[in-house]
């Protein structure tokens, strides 16, 4: 009976260990996830971090073996783009938002976020399905509730209002073919 209790609490121990250390998170999720930051880091910053691009209709996809990733870049700073990509005086190749699909859901009790910061609403044709919103920083991420347990599956970023006013070109070149 004794070597049952221990063979279990030594597989929980090395199963938490594996989980906290397969999402290798350390910081709040309000500060980017990996450290991606809207506005802030670069493609070839991104690339060092998750590796080689998958690039899809002007979206930019990395596979990582947790998560995937859907990353949208800008494109040449104050040049009118179908989506919209070229709307800020930033760097070409800055990320603009991105979204985050874990692979293994993550306890919404482990996950590093604040709080305070968000307000909850639930589906109302899927009970099992929430989705948390802060606001400020115009973020969101959906937990899924398997057996009374929330998890976390997806995360947003989106670009804050705050910044996409301190962005935000107050006037637009066209782009010529050349450009594109």
């Amino acid at each position: 009976m004794k070597g049952s209790i221990i063979k279990l609490a030594v597989f929980s121990i090395v199963l938490f260990i594996t989980t906290l250390v397969g999402h290798a998170q350390t910081t709040q999720i309000e500060e980017g996830w990996k450290k991606i930051i809207v506005f802030q880091t670069n493609r070839s910053q991104v690339e060092k971090m998750l590796g080689p691009e998958k690039d899809f209709d002007g979206t930019t996809n990395y596979e990582t073996p947790n998560e995937l990733f859907h990353i949208i870049y800008s494109v040449k700073p104050c040049s009118i783009d179908s989506l919209q990509r070229g709307n800020f005086n930033v760097p070409q190749d800055t990320v603009l938002s991105y979204s985050v699909v874990f692979k293994n859901k993550i306890n919404l009790a482990s996950f590093p976020y604040s709080p305070q910061l968000y307000q909850k609403t639930s589906d109302p044709h899927m009970k099992s399905i929430s989705l948390y919103v802060n606001l400020l920083d115009d973020m969101s991420f959906q937990t899924t509730d398997i057996s009374g347990t929330e998890m976390v599956w997806e995360l947003s970023y989106r670009r804050p209002q705050k910044m996409n006013k301190k962005y935000k070109c107050k006037t637009m070149t066209k782009r010529i073919m050349s450009d594109l």
